[in-house]
């Protein structure tokens, strides 16, 4: 038995094991491997699902062999180790399962803001719309990086610090260019964010004091 998905991690033989945890994206909940690689599904989950690009109806990540074989999965699935989830399923069909007149059920604009998520993630997360042709997965995506690159990624979704690098930065009170304005911050500002989020087409940062700014302005 292969005991290793094709991302290097360990399968994970039961859904009670210690090493999976749940993740919640809106009404859905399922497991994933704990750590790293839940940081980085959960926080990909959650942007697509809040960023107003598609509400989460169905969200499935770990999954156990005989289910993975019923699903047409391969024998090497990263899902067996917890580090995939399939969203919205139903919705983003895989191409080998319909290869007759077979769409991603993503519009031009969704992929681009998808993309977008998934570079804030360093390349870490790859989406299985990325697959060659006849193999397209436009509900997958997967953690597949070293675990260095793992780790510094979810650290820099998590909380760390950025300077501001404009000449000038509004905080708003909510992710949002409209939301009104709590402070005007200038070049050279360093600011402790706690939370990263997609909004609007660009990627927003936090602080504890709920203030956000826009990250392509600072030196995230």
């Amino acid at each position: 038995m292969v005991r290793t998905t094709n991302n290097g991690y360990a399968r994970i033989a039961s859904r009670v094991s210690p090493s999976l945890t749940a993740i919640k994206v809106g009404g859905c909940s399922t497991k994933v491997r704990k750590g790293d690689a839940a940081t980085l599904l959960r926080w990909v989950a959650r942007q697509i699902h809040t960023g107003g690009i598609e509400s989460a109806s169905t969200v499935f990540g770990w999954r156990d062999p005989a289910v993975n074989a019923s699903a047409g999965g391969i024998p090497t699935s990263n899902h067996l180790s917890g580090t995939a989830i399939d969203y919205n399923g139903g919705r983003h069909p895989y191409e080998a399962t319909r290869p007759h007149n077979w769409s991603s059920g993503w519009s031009a604009s969704d992929q681009t803001a998808i993309r977008a998520i998934l570079e804030a993630t360093s390349g870490t997360v790859k989406w299985g719309l990325d697959y060659g042709p006849g193999f397209r997965d436009a509900m997958h995506f997967e953690v597949k990086a070293s675990a260095t690159a793992v780790s510094r990624a979810a650290a820099r979704l998590t909380t760390g610090w950025v300077t501001v690098s404009s000449d000038f930065l509004n905080g708003r009170s909510k992710p949002s260019t409209t939301a009104p304005i709590k402070f005007l911050r200038t070049k050279g500002f360093r600011i402790r964010f706690v939370e990263v989020a997609y909004r609007e087409g660009r990627i927003w940062l936090r602080t504890k004091f709920n203030t956000w700014y826009a990250a392509d302005l600072t030196t995230w």
